[in-house]
């Protein structure tokens, strides 16, 4: 068996995880992550997810079996319990991030004398605030639309602007 002996320079504590470790389990751990962290910010079925933890699951067994010490096994899974919150937060701050520039768009679009049109809005989703029987109104990122649409629509329901017309909103149920 290949083993990784390596020095980081992150302290001694790390640096002897990782000093007799089996190649293969680092190489199934770094791809379990990355596979991992693909999938947080990409989603894909969670087809990554799911190979992922296999490979995580297959590189913590490795380790186990490479070097059976309790200790090792508890810092190796806080360490990557570690990197993949780390990875989460950032990754709601972004997603945090880009609620709120859209919903200054909207709010900036909407104050706006010469927004004559909702092109901006194609494609977004919403939520019914009212039963949409012909005419209705959605909101958007806290900001209120009146709509259009051909099928009844309750209300609650999560919508997608389908098509806009000038002035004119018009929706799809999401199913």
């Amino acid at each position: 068996m290949i083993y990784l002996s390596s020095t980081i320079g992150f302290g001694e504590a790390f640096v002897s995880l990782f000093t007799f470790f089996p190649l293969t389990a680092f190489v199934l751990l770094v791809v379990g992550v990355l596979l991992v962290l693909i999938e947080m910010f990409r989603y894909a079925k969670n087809i990554f997810l799911i190979t992922g933890g296999i490979l995580l699951f297959a590189g913590v067994l490795l380790s186990v079996i490479a070097f059976p010490h309790p200790a090792t096994i508890f810092f190796l899974l806080l360490f990557l319990a570690a990197i993949l919150l780390v990875a989460d937060l950032f990754r709601l701050r972004l997603q945090k991030r880009g609620w709120l520039f859209q919903a200054l768009r909207l709010a900036v679009s909407e104050e706006t004398e010469f927004a004559e049109t909702y092109e901006f809005l194609a494609d977004a989703f919403g939520i019914a605030i009212t039963n949409i029987e012909k005419t209705g109104k959605i909101e958007i990122n806290d900001i209120a639309f009146s709509v259009f649409s051909d099928k009844f629509i309750p209300q609650g329901a999560v919508v997608q602007i389908e098509a806009v017309d000038g002035e004119k909103i018009f929706v799809k149920m999401v199913e």
